[in-house]
Parts: structure tokens; sequence; C-alpha cells
């Protein structure tokens, strides 16, 4: 008798929450339309304000890009201006820096185990 009457009450409470689920999805054509524009509308919102946003991120960063430009240009012509830029020690110097360069270019197409051969040699210590 207990059995019968929780399996009542279950089926009950089952048939009672499936009527209450069914009719909180149902929705009319005209609600599902009014839905839909709105969501359109803050969709068109949102595109509107991630453009603006994107449009703004491209201003600052050719901003950013202006000022670091230009100050690089700006402190080079300080330096060149204070080492006299025209000496012959200036182009060795620059030349010098240029092979180091191209050695360290070098020293990254190497194996690992080319690295170590070159470390135990010294080239490594001596570049």
């Amino acid at each position: 008798m207990a059995r019968r009457l929780i399996l009542s009450v279950l089926v009950t409470l089952l048939g009672t929450s499936t009527f209450a689920l069914a009719q909180q999805s149902e929705m009319t054509m005209a609600e599902y339309q009014a839905r839909l524009a709105a969501c359109r509308v803050k969709q068109a919102a949102a595109d509107s304000a991630a453009g603006l946003v994107n449009d703004r991120i491209g201003q600052l960063r050719q901003e950013i890009d202006d000022i670091h430009n230009n100050q690089i240009a700006r402190i080079n012509r300080e330096v060149l201006d204070l080492i006299d830029a025209d000496s012959a020690a200036v182009r060795d110097y620059l030349a010098e820096l240029d092979a180091i360069n191209q050695q360290l270019r070098a020293m990254r197409q190497l194996s690992p185990d080319q690295i170590v051969d070159a470390r135990e040699a010294g080239e490594l210590a001596a570049l």
C-alpha cells in the first residue's frame, strides 16, 4: 500500500513538472519574432561597438608605432651627434657588430652537439 502511494505521488509530481516545463518552453510565433528582433538589435549594437573598439585599437597602435619610431630616430640622431657619425672608428665598430651578428646567426643554425663542441673549443667564450 505504501509503495502504491509513493508511486502515485511520484507519477503525479512527474506529470505536474512535465506539464510545467511544457508550458514554460512554448512560445507563440509573435513572441519568438519579437525576441529575435530584440536579439538582432543587441547583436547590431555589439557589432558596432566592437567595430569602434577595433578602430580605436588600430589608432592607438599607430600612435604607439609613431612615438616609438620617432623616439628611436631622435635618440639615434643624438647618439650620432655625440660620437661624430662620420668617424672611421664608428664605421669600424659597426662592421665589428655586423660580424658578431653574423656569427650569432650562424650559431643559431648549429645542432646541440655542435654547440657543445663550439663551447668546448672556446668559440662561444671568444664570441
